[in-house]
């Protein structure tokens, strides 16, 4: 696909339908500019658009939109009380400085989940910030609970993070499984980042060997 692009010998190409800001090639720059406001958590982090300079050798300067960002929080709580982690969560939240609204899902680690309910302290949290929420620019949506034995996010996201935007693209996902994408449907499927999205959480998921309790 981006040699096919590169042909072309285009100062710069905008491309569309991804809802993930994403650079497929330096130069000429090859950019998805994402979507300008995240519609659910799998659209995470800051929306926006591109600015191209056409007079800077078509250098894009990215731009935000969203009045609202969808983002994830992990914690580790092991050995805390309801009320510790409460405030734990609120004075995470508080320390985060947020301009804008970011909606949450909190992760929580800790050896024993058994004892503990996710809905009993996602109803906690909410009451507790539920008179400032416009200070701290947060609402916590949802609360997960996980066995820290299986902390991928609290050991290896950092490596994760470094991999999963090289791994998890439209441009690998269409050369690693080109043949298969003569098959309309694939194809179809393929082409909604909602699809990469759930591609990446999915393989997340196998590698820390899940054991949750809670909604996802």
């Amino acid at each position: 696909m981006i040699d096919d692009l590169l042909a072309k010998h285009y100062d710069y190409w905008a491309l569309g339908h991804i809802h993930k800001r994403q650079q497929l090639n330096v130069e000429p720059p090859v950019w998805y500019s994402g979507n300008i406001q995240g519609r659910h958590k799998n659209e995470n982090g800051d929306k926006g658009y591109l600015f191209v300079d056409t007079d800077n050798d078509s250098k894009a300067k990215f731009i935000s939109t969203s009045v609202i960002d969808w983002n994830s929080m992990d914690l580790k709580v092991d050995d805390l009380s309801e009320l510790q982690i409460k405030n734990l969560i609120i004075d995470t939240i508080s320390k985060q400085q947020f301009s804008k609204t970011n909606l949450l899902e909190i992760n929580l680690y800790c050896n024993q989940i058994d004892e503990m309910s996710s809905d009993d302290l996602l109803e906690i949290v909410q009451d507790a910030i539920y008179s400032i929420y416009t200070d701290l620019n947060a609402w916590v949506y949802n609360i997960n609970l996980k066995s820290i034995q299986n902390s991928f996010n609290l050991i290896g996201d950092k490596y994760w993070k470094l991999t999963e935007s090289k791994v998890f693209n439209n441009e690998n996902i269409l050369n690693t499984a080109d043949s298969l994408f003569k098959y309309p449907f694939i194809n179809d499927h393929f082409s909604k980042n909602e699809s990469i999205e759930d591609l990446n959480q999915s393989a997340k998921n196998i590698l820390m060997g899940e054991n949750m309790k809670g909604d996802e």
